[in-house]
């Protein structure tokens, strides 16, 4: 096998996933099991896959959109895999599966983050106040205050500093140039709008997440992008956005710590009961 099974396209319409021989195609709770001699025929367009697949005397058409990039790599891994496992045989049509997923009740997922954060929190508020008496209580008050504070920052830290390392670690770097700048009113930091053009000559159009706190006076700039997700992109070096998340990381660390200190003495207690 020379393909790579295992890739995903995932987007408006479900989701397709290339696997050994056969293609899984995911819509809502239901997904078909494709034979790739099922598949008849394959189109494509800008940003979107469709799938013509034959069962029986039924013809489904599938579609998935996505971006420009996913788009051409499931692409021509699905015709490397169409053509290795040739056409099916005459009169023999290969046989689709489907599986229908029973109905489960899920919260969405703020929802149920939140809840989780509440839980948690009624937990740590119970540990507290049961492994310390009343002439503790100084010491409880205040990391039962900052407590949620320093994880809220920690969180924010850990979502700001997610894309400077993923495009450290695997970012592609091509000449680029801004298009424009976004900022909400009462907002110093501004989202910048790059464009530019991929290794695989794709060229796009994408804001960054990496906030910039001035123009530059030059548009054209470096920008790195995720080969895997080229809407994840940042200009420059993005020193602004790795100062304020040095920030952010610091005042976390100095509302986290009390309270992480304070609930360690708690659990030390509750373990030598």
């Amino acid at each position: 096998m020379t393909y790579r099974a295992g890739i995903v396209l995932k987007g408006r319409g479900g989701a397709f996933r290339l696997e050994e021989g056969a293609v899984r195609i995911v819509r809502g709770r239901t997904s078909w099991q494709v034979p790739l001699g099922a598949v008849d025929a394959v189109e494509h367009g800008d940003g979107w896959v469709g799938l013509r697949v034959v069962d029986g005397d039924a013809v489904d058409d599938f579609r998935v959109s996505g971006n420009a990039t996913a788009v051409r790599a499931f692409r021509e891994e699905l015709d490397r895999a169409r053509a290795e496992a040739g056409p099916a045989p005459s009169g023999a049509a290969p046989a689709v599966s489907v599986t229908v997923r029973p109905r489960t009740l899920r919260l969405p997922r703020p929802w149920a983050w939140g809840l989780s954060g509440a839980c948690g929190y009624a937990l740590y508020l119970v540990l507290l106040f049961t492994t310390h008496t009343p002439e503790q209580m100084a010491l409880v008050v205040p990391a039962v205050i900052t407590g949620p504070f320093g994880v809220g920052i920690t969180v924010l830290v850990v979502i700001c500093a997610r894309d400077p390392w993923i495009l450290w670690r695997r970012g592609i770097t091509v000449p680029g140039e801004v298009v424009r700048y976004s900022s909400q009113k009462k907002q110093m930091a501004m989202n910048p709008d790059y464009r530019f053009t991929t290794v695989e000559g794709v060229t796009l159009t994408q804001r960054s997440d990496s906030m910039v706190l001035t123009r530059w006076s030059d548009p054209h700039v470096d920008v790195v992008y995720d080969p895997q997700d080229p809407t994840r992109v940042r200009g420059g070096r993005g020193v602004a956005h790795l100062v304020l998340t040095a920030f952010l990381a610091l005042m976390g660390a100095a509302l986290f710590t009390p309270p992480l200190v304070v609930f360690a003495g708690a659990l030390g207690r509750l373990l030598s009961w």
